[in-house]
């Protein structure tokens, strides 16, 4: 039996129908044959989020974080996130535009990887409160193994940047299990 390492990968979409997308990625993630489905998938509830770091006029996010079990390496990985954006119609123009899904490699184990198109943990990961809060809920005694410092106290301590910014719980983990966030008309 292959080695399986526990990744913690970051969701987040602005564009089009935001919860298919999110709920798309998801279902792909956990169908692939080197995830192991036999053990239990986290999925943190759903945030919503002001666009951060992009133009003036682009759509709110949604976003999440998951958890998985795999026995791939950690490149191949990588090039699965990106295999399932592209599958699901993300094209890449230009850096902090808008997309249908992004699906990005936060932690990889406690894997440290520094190489061109690859950085281990994200390098952005500390500063992104839209990514920390919903990681804190599925990985919140986690360390970053750069920092050694647990994902909730770097959650709370995150910065919103020049522009403050509200990351809200709209639906719980059961999100991605297609109960529908709209439900609640958390749009």
């Amino acid at each position: 039996m292959t080695d399986l390492l526990t990744a913690y990968l970051g969701l987040g979409s602005n564009k089009g129908d935001r919860e298919a997308y999110m709920h798309q990625a998801v279902a792909l993630i956990r169908g692939h044959v080197e995830v192991d489905a036999s053990l239990p998938f986290d999925v943190a509830g759903l945030y919503k989020t002001s666009p951060v770091g992009m133009r003036s006029g682009a759509g709110e996010f949604f976003n999440s974080a998951m958890r998985i079990r795999t026995s791939l390496p950690v490149e191949a990985l990588l090039s699965l996130c990106l295999s399932i954006e592209t599958s699901l119609g993300r094209v890449r123009t230009t850096i902090n535009s808008d997309r249908c899904i992004d699906i990005d490699l936060l932690l990889f184990g406690e894997c440290v990887v520094q190489r061109p198109g690859l950085i281990i943990p994200h390098p952005r990961l500390h500063l992104r409160r839209f990514v920390l809060t919903p990681l804190s809920e599925i990985a919140g005694e986690v360390k970053h193994p750069l920092l050694g410092r647990c994902i909730t106290d770097l959650a709370g301590e995150a910065e919103t940047g020049e522009t403050p910014y509200e990351v809200r719980r709209i639906a719980g983990s059961d999100w991605s299990t297609g109960v529908s966030c709209f439900a609640a008309g958390n749009t």
